[in-house]
């Protein structure tokens, strides 16, 4: 797993150096996507192997998040809409996460509702574009899945690869 970490960091940071340098994007907020995505790597082959999303894990990953978001509303500039944004952001990926748990009854596990209300807390309103790739990436693996019949309708995907897909795909397309 070290190469795949190792590559892994090495394309994220050529990808961060181009948009640092190109679209004057601010440092610490590439940085808080880079912690992001690697950590869900993590999480990817966690749930992969286990189809379990640790908690300590995710605290790990929420007081990183809250660092840097701290940072991003009080050193640069002190946005109070920024703050209401993150929080907004954690809110709705909550609510509609929670209600997908309630109305599937475990086919969406409590860990995806933690990680996805991470990303929200991180992203803000963008949680909309994650949660809406994520969401198209488990659909067409799905069907593919079930056209291959290599699975049935009651059995159970890993979501964390979905939602890095979909995190990553917002972090490329923001910049086109």
């Amino acid at each position: 797993y070290n190469l795949i970490f190792a590559s892994h960091a090495f394309v994220l940071g050529l990808i961060g150096g181009v948009c640092f340098y190109y679209y004057n994007y601010s440092f610490i907020g590439l940085y808080k996507y880079y912690m992001l995505l690697e950590i869900l790597l993590l999480l990817v082959i966690i749930d992969i192997k286990k189809k379990v999303i640790p908690n300590f894990v995710l605290l790990i990953l929420l007081g990183v998040v809250l660092l840097i978001d701290l940072i991003q509303v009080f050193v640069y500039g002190g946005q109070l809409e920024l703050a209401i944004a993150f929080a907004i952001g954690a809110g709705l990926a909550f609510i509609i996460f929670f209600i997908c748990m309630l109305i599937t009854r475990g086919g969406i596990g409590a860990g995806d509702v933690k990680l996805f209300t991470i990303i929200g807390l991180c992203s803000g309103f963008a949680i909309t574009n994650i949660i809406f790739y994520s969401l198209c990436a488990s659909f067409l693996y799905s069907i593919v899945l079930l056209m291959t019949r290599k699975a049935k309708m009651k059995d159970f995907i890993p979501m964390v690869p979905f939602i890095y897909l979909g995190v990553l795909i917002f972090f490329i397309t923001s910049f086109i």
